[in-house]
């Protein structure tokens, strides 16, 4: 998009890969990973796009914008909301994940008792 340049998103997915340990290419983890960082990408726009529409009023006073103006901020902060949303839920589901991946396998309860007395 306008205004974005390729090496702040590398940054960016560098710093997610970072904080997983940097996983496998082909793992579940790094897919949530990736996710998680566009979702992270996505908020960062939508944050701007809000911030133009809050700021970029020709610096006048909330009261004083236009309907459409109004309009404008309503709709950006409802996407700013969402792409809040989206990547908390992500960051939730990839640290989940990191964590179940790094466990040691489990033994199903009472394996070892059936197992015994055969």
């Amino acid at each position: 998009m306008e205004n974005e340049v390729e090496a702040d998103w590398l940054d960016l997915l560098k710093t997610w890969l970072d904080a997983y340990q940097n996983p496998a290419g082909n793992s579940l983890l790094y897919t949530f990973v990736i996710k998680t960082a566009q979702a992270e990408w996505h908020r960062l726009r939508v944050q701007r796009e809000y911030d133009f529409h809050l700021f970029g009023q020709g610096n006048s006073p909330i009261g004083a914008w236009q309907p459409h103006e109004i309009k404008n901020y309503d709709l950006s902060l409802r996407y700013l909301t969402v792409a809040e949303r989206r990547s908390s839920a992500n960051t939730e589901c990839s640290n989940t994940t990191g964590k179940l991946m790094r466990r040691q396998p489990l033994t199903p309860a009472g394996t070892e008792t059936i197992t015994n007395r055969l």
